[in-house]
Parts: C-alpha cells; structure tokens; sequence
C-alpha cells in the first residue's frame, strides 16, 4: 500500500545538520509517510549518517548518486516517489512535529493540489529564530480555498519560489509534467511558480511548521556568486511556461515585479560578482522594466531604481542606490521617532498615568529638595 506522504531530501555534504533533520522527519506526529534521502555525491560523513539511519527506520529510503546537483536529486527521488502528496526539505533545515499531520488534514479536508504554511527562519551564526512569510500573505484569509484565478495579482507575491513550506498533491505535479531545473542554485523556483500557476484548489496554515537555516555559509544560497546566472534560466523557463499554458496575459504583472525584486535583491546580496551581474541585468531586463509607468510596480521605488540601472553605469548607480537607501533608513527612523512620541503622549493623558503623577508628586518633592540642599 503506498504511503500518503512522501518526503524528499537532497543530501550534500551536511553532516552537522543532518541528524536534526532527519530527527524532526521520523519523529513526526502524522506516520504515514515514506522519505527518499538522495546524498548527491557527498564527501562528509552524511552518506554513512543517512544509511545508518535508514538501517533503523524503514520508512528512510537512500539513493547515493555521483555529485549533480540539488536539482537533479530531487527529480531522481520524484520518480521513485509513491506517496499521494509530495513534501521537500532542505538538509539543513527541520521541521515542526506536526508539520505532516497540519498539512495532510489541510489538504485532505479541502481537496488542495498545493498546501502552504508558515516558518521560522534560523540564523546559523547567532542561534536567533525569528518568524517568516511574506507580508502579502497576511492579506490572504487562512484554510481558504483559493485558486491561480483568485491570486494572478499577487501570484508571485505571497510565498518565495522554495519548495519545503509546501505540500504538493503528487497527481497533480505528474498531470502537469512538472519536475526541477537541474541546475546547481535556483534550480526550485520553476518548479514551485509553475505549480502556483497551474493550481486550482490552494489554501494555507497560519501555523508555522518549518525551521530554514539562513547565514549557512556551506548552503547552496551562498554560491550565487558563481551561479548568478542561473536565476535568468529559472526566469526564461517560467516565463516560457506560463505562455505554453496561455497564462501570460494574466500573470505578467505579477511576474515582472517579481523579476524586478530579484533583480533589486541580489544586486544587494552578491558579493564579488556585482558588477558583472549589473551588466547583464541592463542588457537584457531593464530595457523592458525601465520604461513601463511607476504604477505598474507594487514597490513604490521599483520604476526609480530600474530607471537608474537602465541609464547609469555600475559606479554611479551604486552610489545613488546607497543615497536612497540612506534615504529610505533615515524616513523610517524619523517615523519610529514620532510613533514614539506619539505614544508617549498618549500616556501622559491616560488616567494611570496622571494617577501615578500625584501619587508621587510628595517623593518628586523631597528628591528635588534633597538634590538643591546637596
């Protein structure tokens, strides 16, 4: 009988967090469920880790492949997969104890083809947990059921193209032929979109049932610098998509923003190979962005910054960017400030406070008094 759940986990070279990882899967509340581990090529200890593992629980399923990448490992364990849904987590990363068992009865009750929730973010330097989503969807109404036609406005705009926060009815991905870019970073963000797109039945939990490591310096996030390239790829590839299935029209908006957040986002994320980025992005995605009017952007200072990269060179966009930033640091503290401010006020002229002012005004007096005879 095959299980409800399966669980994919690439492996590579994560002997420090794998214990965890595999932990927090085999001690899930919901037991239902198989986990294909594919170690892609590892040279640390995870190969021996996952097999001892697998030796205690025989749920754990490993693949050991030569080294190709994130991408490609999980294509190799989609089709081994035998679950109903499919579920994908990052080596690094761990999930809550009920993560299965709230997102299966989503699922399950409503009929979904694509489940979301809610996470942590865990900062691998200082140990800090702080809460993630995006903003946007907080404006979405929880365990509702939406489809793509609900959500072409903020389509891109309400989750990150990641695939561990997710749960994925395994029919509806094989309906669709949807599988990973096999490439060695953003090698998840078609496949994620392309699902997005294409769903009918989506709802989400406010509940937050996933820890990602951030600030991992061994994560495959901290090799854009050499595979920048590959964000364009995923671009190219979901923009051919979404106009094989006729849904550009509907979707475009939504998309380009996202292609300009990318942008925005990695010219001040990379490292060593900004410039290079730079140039390519004026080459080939401002000419398209840069000219379209302010309003068609959801981040009011979208079309200024494309603007800027569309007619100046790396140096001087730099310097402008890092002034608006500046800029934008300095508008924000002002607003903390009077918000501050306007809370204090407000206690001055509640009832405690004025209260409290002559409950203490004798022992103001004696201090002031005490403080002029010294």
């Amino acid at each position: 009988m095959n299980p409800t759940v399966t669980i994919i986990i690439p492996v590579y070279n994560t002997e420090d967090y794998l214990p965890q990882c595999l932990d927090s899967v085999l001690g899930q509340s919901f037991t239902d469920f198989e986990v294909i581990c594919v170690d892609d090529g590892s040279n640390d200890r995870s190969p021996l880790i996952l097999d001892e593992y697998a030796a205690r629980d025989p749920r754990l399923r490993v693949l050991h492949t030569e080294r190709v990448n994130a991408g490609a490992a999980r294509n190799h364990a989609l089709r081994e997969a035998r679950g109903v849904y499919l579920s994908f987590l990052d080596s690094d990363d761990y999930f809550d104890a009920n993560f299965l068992a709230v997102m299966v009865e989503l699922a399950e009750r409503n009929q979904l083809d694509v489940a979301l929730c809610k996470s942590f973010f865990l900062d691998d330097a200082t140990k800090k947990r702080t809460n993630h989503n995006k903003p946007l969807l907080d404006t979405l109404n929880p365990c509702t059921v939406y489809s793509a036609d609900n959500l072409w406005d903020v389509a891109f705009r309400y989750t990150v193209g990641w695939p561990w926060d997710k749960l994925y009815r395994r029919a509806f991905i094989e309906e669709h032929g949807l599988a990973f870019q096999e490439l060695s970073s953003t090698n998840d963000a078609f496949f994620v979109f392309s699902a997005l797109a294409l769903m009918t039945r989506f709802a989400f939990t406010d509940k937050r049932l996933v820890v990602h490591r951030v600030n991992n310096l061994r994560s495959i996030e901290n090799t854009r610098d050499k595979s920048w390239g590959n964000l364009f790829s995923a671009i190219e590839a979901i923009e051919a998509n979404l106009a094989r299935q006729g849904l550009t029209g509907k979707a475009q908006r939504s998309f380009d923003n996202w292609v300009a957040e990318m942008c925005l986002w990695n010219i001040c994320s990379l490292r060593s190979s900004r410039e290079e980025f730079y140039d390519y992005v004026q080459e080939h995605v401002t000419p398209k962005l840069a000219p379209k009017d302010p309003s068609y952007f959801y981040e009011e200072d979208y079309a200024l910054r494309l603007r800027i990269w569309d007619a100046c060179d790396y140096q001087t966009a730099s310097q402008v960017f890092a002034q608006l930033d500046e800029a934008k640091a300095a508008i924000k503290e002002s607003e903390q400030i009077k918000t501050e401010n306007g809370r204090l006020k407000s206690i001055e002229r509640s009832r405690s406070y004025k209260v409290g002012r002559c409950l203490t005004a004798p022992f103001r007096r004696i201090a002031t008094y005490l403080k002029k005879s010294n």
